[in-house]
């Protein structure tokens, strides 16, 4: 886990591009619901696609969980933004290729915290 480099930067073009490419491989995403599978995982690619932002840089913090579980340091990680639903984000970073979950504070000073997982899985990460 690194910092993003300004050649790592990029528009929400090349982020859906990325978020594709890991929609269309298998996904660890569990089926949480009555539907089948494949119907279930469709409406949740949906939804993430919709959620999904102009990438910019952020500084996510992990939490004590992802410290304590994860091999995480108590240090922030650069990484990009790809997707939002209220408190909760999906985070990328470009040198591992890896998606992160993380939530944020709400109020005047946006602050991320990552949950600890993390994977080249788009969806299992969003959902958590």
């Amino acid at each position: 886990m690194s910092n993003v480099r300004a050649h790592e930067r990029m528009n929400i073009g090349e982020a859906r591009a990325i978020v594709e490419a890991s929609l269309s491989r298998p996904t660890s995403t569990p089926n949480t619901s009555d539907l089948p599978e494949a119907v279930f995982l469709d409406a949740e690619k949906a939804k993430l696609r919709s959620k999904l932002i102009e990438p910019f840089e952020v500084v996510a913090k992990p939490g004590t969980w992802a410290v304590e579980h994860c091999g995480f340091e108590k240090r922030g990680y650069h990484m990009l933004a790809f997707a939002r639903e209220g408190t909760t984000w999906l985070l990328y970073e470009p040198s591992s290729k890896n998606f992160y979950k993380a939530w944020s504070t709400e109020g005047e000073k946006l602050e991320l915290f990552l949950l600890g997982f993390y994977s080249n899985d788009a969806l299992a990460e969003w959902r958590g």
